[in-house]
């Protein structure tokens, strides 16, 4: 018997997702359950998109409030889907929800038969599980301690309180120590700490060039230059390239991006696009980047002596 029902949402962050929701509907009416997973899944992903999209502040200021809200719509969906309990639980931690963040974190830490978390993130989730659970673990020890006015049983509480103090403080400084993630052109990869990270960019070498991922928004840095911020689409591209090792055209480099902010697949006219707009926004534009022309088409690859990393805060969850 096909039971399931199509329910409200409170919101729906794109036409493309009207768009799939009716096809969902429709399929429902019509028991059609193939398709009705189809429209589901593709839902899943234009919802967990514009969840990283909002949480990040891609085509404007962050939104803390609508990016719970896609991630909220994607867990409707699938409520095990991990890269969404993983963003979801990243907004709860800011909000000092432990509880509920530590619950979705472990939900992040179990895989599907088609999805999980990838090593990196997987070691992080659950070092803000441990974090969650030390912190739940004070305010409920502290509420015993409110609540039981027996002399004896105060005594045995600061012990426990003392014990938990000693996790805490352990469990932030592993959190400190890994909450950012550094990749280098080499395939190298290290957990640096906020401190760390400030100084790799503060001190970085003249032929270093940085793509950051950072909670409020991405940047480029060449060596000791002014940063420039970038749109998601925009550090996609420029991902891409960097990461090429040789040279590479636009149509490569759409094949696999995320979907524009209006949610329609990225062309090669539209990486044109971005590189048009790129080579007039970046002041070192033609120091990094070096573009031959092959017929009508242009390809274009990093400058040969430069060194390329990538960086990335350990809540952003990079395609």
């Amino acid at each position: 018997m096909f039971e399931e029902e199509e329910q409200e949402e409170s919101f729906v962050p794109s036409e493309e997702a009207r768009v799939w929701r009716q096809r969902r509907k429709e399929a429902l009416a019509r028991r059609d359950r193939a398709e009705a997973e189809r429209c589901r899944k593709q839902l899943i992903s234009l919802y967990v998109q514009h969840g990283e999209s909002f949480k990040m502040g891609v085509s404007a200021p962050p939104n803390p409030e609508i990016a719970m809200q896609c991630l909220r719509q994607a867990l409707d969906l699938q409520d095990d889907h991990p890269i969404a309990n993983y963003r979801y639980a990243h907004l709860l931690y800011k909000r000092k929800a432990y509880a509920e963040a530590g619950l979705h974190f472990h939900r992040a830490l179990t895989p599907t038969l088609a999805l999980a978390l990838n090593d990196q993130q997987a070691y992080i989730a659950n070092i803000f599980l441990v974090n969650c659970g030390v912190l739940v673990a004070r305010e409920a020890m502290r509420e015993i301690a409110f609540l039981n006015g027996n002399e004896h049983a105060e005594y045995d509480l600061g012990v426990v309180e003392r014990y938990e103090e000693q996790m805490l403080v352990e469990s932030e400084r592993m959190l400190d120590r890994h909450v950012f993630v550094k990749t280098t052109a080499e395939g190298g990869t290290a957990f640096l700490s906020k401190h760390q990270y400030e100084e790799l960019r503060l001190y970085a070498g003249p032929d270093e060039v940085l793509l950051c991922a950072e909670e409020e928004g991405y940047q480029l840095q060449y060596g000791r230059s002014r940063p420039v911020t970038l749109d998601k689409l925009s550090f996609c591209v420029l991902r891409r390239l960097f990461e090429a090792g040789g040279y590479i055209q636009g149509g490569d480099i759409a094949e696999g991006l995320p979907a524009t902010s209006r949610g329609n697949p990225v062309s090669a006219v539209y990486v044109r696009q971005i590189f048009s707009r790129l080579h007039r926004d970046i002041p070192y534009w033609e120091e990094i980047v070096d573009t031959v022309a092959t017929g009508n088409r242009a390809e274009r690859k990093l400058r040969d002596g430069l060194r390329y990393t990538l960086v990335h805060h350990a809540s952003v969850v990079l395609a």
